[in-house]
């Protein structure tokens, strides 16, 4: 009991600090005030690379002495084992290795990404037994021929050495007969004046966001709760949000989307029902749990979560209030796949939406679903990115986000519009750039606001949470506030998935091995739209009763250029090779009948080019009713 209430004071203690730190206002022109005003709030002191006493920290080693370069060259790591840290045969502070170092000397090196400038103040944190030497790009910042006695924390005076982007640091350690190294640099950066150009794209405005808390999450989402207040989580488990983490779900609370108030985890794996062990199959350090979202609906809390086992399960607090606690609603798991969100429209209807295409109605006591899963589609007969979606509404238009990967924008929200929650919706656009996986939320004063936490190597923070102002364009577009370019980055289907494609010609043999950019032999299937879905019996591809191998060809126009990206969907049961103006897409690519996608890079996407173009695909499947395919480009236009 007593370590925790001691815990307990610690959290407060840094709940405090924390709360005061993100009140710090962002430095800003005038001309700038009305977009700063709703900027996220800047928090000061961010983690260049974490120590392991919490989590267990990747690192590089050898135990013989390595190349002349290797404090300044970290890109050949071939003759270098991995582990996870600290390392060593002792403990100290409490702090148990996690990789076995016995004796001898140490070298270690590790990259880091650093975003948002340099910082002007850098933190070290370290624990040794024997003689250590820490140096970053290759200049000495810290050294000593004695044990640390502990973790200590020391301010190098040569911060000059840290560098924007890319950093290497390199360690030499003494070995004892007992041995213990971990470390961190913790930076500090003061706010940055915003500095936009005289027509700012969207991508101007998020590159000058700063997250809102000092912590690590992924796929941040945000509701409105009984009370006026905001309530946000996301996947925890630092630094294993992938596999085995815990389960924990952490809550935050905040009135004014500035200061946050950690509520505490939860709900963690510690409380896991029967059903989930049992998918677990025993073995409960293997299963993470993934983007999990609070929600509240007709007076009660739900969290809604999915794991890298791909079930979904669904939570409701006891008490009727979002810190909970929390117990698994059903005694069973809610359906199959990732990604959940539950969407509650203003007839009181709820749907639990899913990975990027699926939608069903609730029950209306949230016990099962009231209907089997519908396909999301575009008017086109394509679909919106590949995960992580969301429902949000404005005035009598709906809309869903997902992720998409669309290039130097990265991981980005796109967003689609409908005039029903089960479509068919717009072709998407790119709304947020780097943004993707997160939610949209319109504050009490009207005003409208998206979560994001940044997973790509252009993002201003990586896997921390941030929040976006919005506005709505004179066209109807979700942009970040403040932007100014009359551009848009939008989906074009060149070859559409689904009813509305373009018949196929095919053959079950060619004469010859460049059949795939012209062959004879080849005939307009009958029927022959590729395409399957939840009324696939009606226009499933005929192709007269015939498996086995089969080819397959297309030929299409392009009428645009500035393509960013292509994207190929397609779903069979067998194996496949494709091809794009005779150049391989891929080869012998397996599919078990899911909707899988890969997106055109390189070589590929110059072949495209305006005029006709052609695509082919060679087949090997026993069920040819189960096959749909479709192309997109990722186009910019004006508006």
């Amino acid at each position: 009991m007593r370590k925790i209430k001691n815990l307990l004071s610690v959290l407060s203690i840094c709940i405090l600090v924390n709360v005061q730190l993100i009140g710090h206002a962002l430095n800003t022109p005038k001309s700038d005030q009305s977009i700063s005003d709703r900027l996220s709030a800047f928090v000061p002191q961010r983690y260049l690379i974490r120590s392991g006493e919490k989590a267990p920290q990747k690192w590089f080693f050898k135990s013989s002495e390595p190349e002349l370069n290797w404090i300044t060259d970290a890109n050949n790591n071939q003759s270098w084992q991995t582990g996870d840290f600290p390392i060593g045969n002792t403990t100290i502070a409490g702090v148990k290795c996690r990789t076995k170092w016995s004796d001898g000397n140490l070298w270690l090196r590790r990259k880091y990404h650093q975003q948002g400038g340099r910082p002007n103040k850098i933190v070290l944190r370290i624990a040794h037994t024997g003689s250590a030497r820490v140096l970053v790009n290759g200049v000495e910042i810290y050294k000593s021929e004695q044990s640390s006695n502990g973790y200590i924390t020391v301010e190098p005076s040569n911060k000059e050495t840290f560098r924007d982007l890319d950093n290497i640091v390199s360690v030499e350690l003494g070995g004892s007969k007992k041995n213990f190294f971990d470390m961190g640099l913790i930076g500090f950066i003061n706010p940055i004046p915003i500095e936009m150009p005289a027509i700012p794209t969207a991508n101007d405005i998020v590159r000058h966001l700063h997250p809102i808390m000092d912590i690590s999450i992924r796929d941040f989402a945000i509701t409105k709760g009984h009370d006026g207040a905001y309530y946000v989580t996301g996947t925890g488990g630092y630094p294993d949000f992938w596999i085995g983490n815990d389960g924990s779900i952490p809550v935050y609370r905040s009135l004014d989307l500035k200061k946050w108030e950690f509520l505490g985890n939860v709900w963690s794996f510690k409380e896991a029902p029967e059903w989930l062990k049992e998918k677990a199959k025993g073995n409960m350090n293997k299963i993470s749990l993934w983007a999990p979202e609070i929600h509240y609906i007709d007076g009660d809390y739900y969290i809604v979560y999915s794991t890298n086992a791909q079930f979904i399960g669904l939570l409701k607090s006891t008490t009727g209030k979002p810190q909970g606690p929390y117990k698994d609603f059903l005694n069973r798991q809610l359906t199959n796949y990732i990604d959940p969100s539950l969407f509650q429209d203003t007839d009181k209807k709820t749907y639990l939406i899913y990975k990027n295409l699926y939608i069903a109605l609730m029950k209306s006591d949230m016990s099962d679903l009231a209907e089997t899963p519908r396909i999301l589609k575009t008017k086109e007969g394509g679909y919106i990115g590949f995960e992580g979606i969301s429902m949000f509404k404005n005035g009598s238009t709906f809309y869903i986000t997902c992720a998409e990967n669309i290039n130097e924008f990265g991981y980005s929200s796109i967003v689609g519009s409908a005039e029903n929650p089960y479509g068919p919706y717009s072709s998407p656009y790119l709304a947020i750039p780097h943004g993707g996986h997160n939610n949209y939320i319109q504050s009490k004063d009207g005003k409208w606001y998206a979560t994001m936490f940044g997973f790509d190597s252009n993002s201003p923070f990586y896997e921390q949470p941030g929040i976006v102002p919005m506005e709505v364009n004179k066209k109807g577009y979700f942009q970040p506030l403040g932007t100014k370019d009359e551009t848009v980055m939008k989906q074009k289907q060149l070859i559409p998935n689904g009813k509305l494609g373009f018949p196929w010609s095919m053959t079950d043999k060619v004469q010859s091995k460049e059949w795939f950019k012209n062959d004879s032999t080849f005939q307009v299937a009958q029927n022959g739209y590729l395409a399957y879905g939840e009324d696939s019996a009606s226009f499933a591809v005929n192709t007269n009763g015939r498996v086995g191998e089969l080819y397959l060809r297309k030929t299409f126009e392009v009428s645009f250029d500035r393509i960013s990206l292509l994207t190929l969907t397609y779903k069979f049961k067998g194996q496949a090779s494709f091809y794009l103006n005779g150049l391989n897409v891929g080869e012998n690519i397996k599919c078990s009948g899911k909707l899988q996608r890969f997106s055109l890079s390189g070589a590929v996407l110059k072949s495209l080019h305006k005029g006709q173009n052609t695509f082919s695909m060679q087949l090997k499947t026993d069920n040819t009713a189960n096959i749909e395919l479709g192309l997109q480009a990722w186009v910019k236009e004006m508006y």
